[in-house]
């Protein structure tokens, strides 16, 4: 389900849609959002972090945009050299 995500840092997008999240460990989670600028579509994943001092969740500097033209052929690559593991 998607919603509005609730970002305490100002975004540069023109939209953004929260799809999900993936939690990492206990202080660490990524969120995949899906954005929109000047009317092209991307996906980001970014990895949040908070604190034992601050349990607001933060969004970090680490993660990555893909443009909606280009997920099938990364999503393609990954299945192609899914090991199992």
């Amino acid at each position: 389900m998607a919603w509005q995500t609730n970002n305490p840092v100002a975004s540069p997008w023109d939209r953004e849609v929260t799809l999900g999240t993936v939690d990492r460990t206990p202080i660490q989670r990524y969120v995949i959002n899906r954005v929109w600028k000047n009317g092209e579509t991307r996906v980001t994943i970014r990895e949040w972090y908070r604190t034992a001092n601050d349990p607001t969740w933060k969004p970090s500097k680490n993660g990555i945009t893909i443009y909606d033209s280009m997920l099938s052929q990364v999503l393609k690559v990954l299945e192609e050299n899914d090991s199992g593991n």
